[in-house]
C-alpha cells in the first residue's frame, strides 16, 4: 500500500470511529463529559469525551504496517506501545471522573519509560550542555510528563488542544523532511491525518472531546516525536522543539508557578484562569475563535523556528521574545478583568 493511501486510509478509520463513538456514548451514556461545577468546564450539553479512540486506533492500524526490517520492530510500533499506559489512564478518568490527580501523576510515568527502554528515548543534549545520564533520565520523565499534561491543561475548547497539536506536528515533519529523516515523517504523517480524522468532528462545533485519553495520547507523542527528531538528527537544535511546542510548554510552567507562588494553591488544582479561558471570557466569546486566536502565535513563531531550527541562540531569544509577549498579554487581560469586576460592584454599591 502507499503511503498517500496510508494517511487517507488513518484518515478514514479515525473519523469513521469518532462517528460510532459519539452515537455509542449517547446511546449507552458513557465517556460523558457533563456538564458541572468543575472550574474548567465551559460547555453547556453534555459531550463525549473519547474522541481519542479513534485517534489511537486509526494511527495503530497504520503505524503497524510502516514498513521495518526483519530483524528490527518498527519505531512506529514502538511508540504505540509506549504511549498506550498513559492514553488508558486517561480512559479510566474519561469513564470514571472522578481518579485523583495525585494517583494519575505517578503512573503517567509509565509511558516515559517505556519510552526509554524500548526507544532510547533520552534527553542527553540541551542545546548547550551535555546531561550526565543520571540527570538525563529524570529531567526526560519530568519533559516527557510535562507535556502529555501540558496538551490536557489546554484542551479546554473546540479544536485548540487539536489544533495546537496539528500545527506542532506540522513543523516536526517539515524539519524530518529537511533533514531527511523520511521514518519520522512517516509516523508524523499518519499521526497527523488520524488527529485530522478527529479534528473534523471536534471543530468547531465539538461533537466529540479528545478526553484525558485522547490528550495524554498526543502529549506523549508530541514529547517522544521531539525527542527522537532530535536524537536522530543532531544539526536540530533541541531548543527548536521549546520553540514549536512553546504554548503549551509555557502554559503548564506558568499556571504551576501562578498556582503555587501567586495563589498559594496546589499547582495540581484547577481554576478559569487560564490563558484560554480568559481570551474567551474577555475577548472571543466564542469556542472556536478562541482556539484561532491562540493558533496564530504558533504559527507564526513556529515559522520562525523552522528557518533557525538549528541556531539555539537564535530559537533561545525566539523563546524568550514568546514568553515575555505571553506574560505581558496574560496580565492585562487579568488587569482588565480587575477592573471591570471594581465597576460592576461600584454600580451595584
Amino acid at each position: 500500500m502507499g503511503y498517500i493511501w496510508k494517511i487517507l486510509l488513518s484518515f478514514i478509520i479515525s473519523c469513521a470511529i469518532q462517528y460510532i463513538v459519539v452515537c455509542l456514548a449517547r446511546k449507552f451514556n458513557f465517556f460523558i463529559d457533563r456538564v458541572d461545577d468543575k472550574p474548567q468546564r465551559f460547555h453547556k450539553d453534555p459531550i463525549p469525551r473519547a474522541g481519542g479512540i479513534g485517534i489511537l486506533v486509526g494511527s495503530f492500524i497504520l503505524l503497524t504496517s510502516c514498513p521495518h526490517s526483519a530483524n528490527k520492530i518498527g519505531i512506529g510500533i514502538l511508540l504505540i506501545l509506549s504511549s498506550l499506559p498513559s492514553f488508558l489512564i486517561g480512559k479510566v478518568e474519561d469513564l470514571r471522573n472522578n481518579l485523583s490527580v495525585k494517583i494519575r501523576f505517578p503512573l503517567l510515568i509509565i509511558s516515559p519509560i517505556l519510552g526509554m527502554f524500548l526507544l532510547g528515548n533520552i534527553v542527553k543534549d540541551t542545546g548547550i550542555f551535555t546531561l550526565p545520564m543520571i540527570i538525563a533520565i529524570p529531567f526526560t520523565l519530568f519533559a516527557v510528563i510535562g507535556m502529555t499534561n501540558a496538551i490536557n491543561i489546554i484542551d479546554g475548547f473546540n479544536g485548540l488542544a487539536s489544533g495546537i497539536s496539528l500545527i506542532a506536528f506540522g513543523f516536526l515533519g517539515l524539519a524530518a523532511y529537511i533533514v531527511g529523516d523520511i521514518e519520522l515523517l512517516r509516523i508524523i504523517g499518519i499521526l497527523s491525518a488520524s488527529l485530522l480524522g478527529f479534528f473534523v468532528w471536534n471543530f468547531p462545533r465539538g461533537r466529540v472531546f479528545l478526553g484525558d485519553g485522547g490528550a495524554y495520547f498526543l502529549g506523549f507523542m508530541l514529547a517522544s516525536i521531539s525527542i527522537l527528531l532530535v536524537n536522530r538528527n543532531p544539526q536540530i537544535s533541541p531548543w527548536f522543539i521549546l520553540v514549536i511546542l512553546a504554548y503549551p510548554v509555557w502554559e503548564v510552567i506558568f499556571s504551576a508557578y501562578r498556582k503555587k507562588m501567586v495563589r498559594k494553591k496546589s499547582p495540581l488544582v484547577s481554576d478559569r484562569v487560564h490563558l484560554h479561558m480568559l481570551i474567551y471570557q474577555r475577548i472571543t466569546k466564542t469556542h472556536w475563535k478562541t482556539s484561532v486566536y491562540l493558533w496564530m502565535p504558533s504559527v507564526f513563531i513556529g515559522s520562525l523556528g523552522i528557518a533557525f531550527s538549528r541556531s539555539a541562540l537564535i530559537l533561545s531569544i525566539l523563546l524568550l521574545i514568546y514568553i515575555l509577549f505571553y506574560n505581558l498579554f496574560y496580565n492585562r487581560i487579568v488587569r482588565f478583568k480587575v477592573k471591570k469586576l471594581r465597576k460592576i460592584q461600584k454600580v451595584k454599591k
